[in-house]
């Protein structure tokens, strides 16, 4: 039998969760300033919605928002026809303000493999910070890097 290949042996070998570490997310300009816009606009109101876009190998690609109010119920059901009405292209959620009972209500085969941007705002403007929601054997929500789009000059 071949030697595995020396990267395989590291996979292996690391410790902790079993995630292609190649995984990341762009959140696309136009997503972003709608995010500034809702934060600017009610900025102690706590934000909640859908991320449209789609997956590109590795990477979450995040084009566009629709916001979603808090009360929206997230059963499995729910998120399911909310993927249908969007064909296919809700890729994960957003939300500002404590995000654990969301982390919570996430917690569901219907919402693994989807993205989570958590929002905070800050005074330079808001503070975004990507999760995967990952199972193996358990639900996770691991960070991820997140490349932001910046508009032109």
């Amino acid at each position: 039998m071949p030697e595995p290949e020396p990267f395989v042996k590291k996979w292996k070998a690391a410790k902790g969760p079993r995630y292609n570490r190649r995984v990341d997310a762009f959140l696309a300009a136009e997503a972003r300033q709608a995010l500034e816009a809702l934060s600017a606009l009610s900025p102690r109101k706590k934000l909640f919605g859908i991320l449209l876009g789609h997956t590109r190998g590795h990477r979450f690609i995040v084009e566009k928002i629709f916001p979603s109010p808090e009360t929206m119920s997230l059963s499995p059901r729910n998120i399911l026809r909310i993927d249908e009405l969007f064909a296919g292209k809700a890729v994960g959620f957003y939300a500002s303000g404590e995000i654990a009972p969301l982390k919570a209500k996430l917690r569901q085969p219907a919402a693994a493999g989807r993205l989570l941007l958590a929002v905070r705002q800050a005074k330079r403007g808001p503070v975004i910070k990507a999760y995967g929601i990952d199972f193996d054997g358990r639900f996770r929500f691991l960070p991820l890097p997140l490349t932001i789009e910046e508009t032109g000059p």
